[in-house]
């Protein structure tokens, strides 16, 4: 209930009194070329937490609801993003980066490129860009392009604090396994696997390296290496992997 009395506060007209028809279908929108741009944004990032909200929920009719809420979350990011006043917002980095990763979501990849490249352009302090370069590099590696996905995955890699460097790196060590040059792969690899922060990709970037370890590394060597890229309950797992991946290249 609390939502919903936000959602009417939030989209109230410039008078003061709230649009009770808000609805997904039609979210309110009083002259939104006039409101102000921290309007707009929180407008956008409420709707978008409605979308989350709905997309939760394992039914067609939330399904259409999360879409519509979706929708109209992109469609004032856009009203702000794209107006000239606007260029000097404080947050309008945060608006580029959240529309762009709003289309991808909803399929508009080439569109949210346009405004990932202009994030980095015009923009390039900005917290977002080495997202912003993850996009690109995700883009290359999707087309098969890896000498390219490198080079923007290097670009994310100039920003160590970033909360995706190390995805960048761990797709860094795939784009030279499919280059074929596995003792590269392998280094990228075990570099996240030992100094990764975040535990997803490190838990599969142990487990990668497995299969990479197998073309490149000494089996009389394997278990000394496993213990050093990771928890001893774990190395005899990764030694049996390892045996497999070697008797089925």
């Amino acid at each position: 209930m609390r939502r919903y009395v936000f959602l009417a506060i939030l989209c109230a007209s410039p008078a003061g009194r709230a649009d009770t028809s808000v609805d997904p279908a039609r979210p309110a929108a009083p002259a939104v070329t006039q409101a102000q741009p921290d309007l707009l944004l929180r407008r956008a990032l409420l709707y978008l937490q409605e979308a989350e909200h709905y997309a939760a929920i394992s039914t067609e009719d939330a399904r259409k609801k999360s879409e519509q809420w979706r929708l109209a979350g992109i469609k004032e990011l856009l009203t702000l993003v794209d107006d000239s006043r606007w260029k000097t917002y404080a947050r309008l980095d945060e608006a580029e980066f959240t529309l762009a990763d709003q289309l991808i979501r909803v399929g508009k990849s080439d569109a949210a490129r346009k405004y990932f490249k202009r994030l980095i352009v015009e923009r390039p302090q900005s917290r977002f860009v080495p997202n912003a370069f993850l996009s690109f590099g995700d883009y290359f590696f999707g087309q098969g392009d890896f000498e390219n996905a490198l080079k923007f995955y290097d670009k994310v890699l100039a920003f160590p604090g970033s909360n995706v460097a190390d995805y960048a790196r761990y797709k860094s060590g795939w784009c030279w396994f499919n280059q074929s040059d596995y003792k590269q792969s392998l280094a990228q690899l075990t570099q996240v696997a030992m100094n990764g922060h975040d535990d997803k990709i490190v838990r599969e970037a142990r487990r990668d390296l497995v299969r990479v370890y197998a073309l490149v590394g000494d089996r009389a060597k394997a278990r000394d290496f496993f213990a050093r890229v990771a928890p001893a309950n774990e190395v005899e797992r990764m030694l049996s992997q390892l045996d497999e991946a070697i008797a089925n290249p």
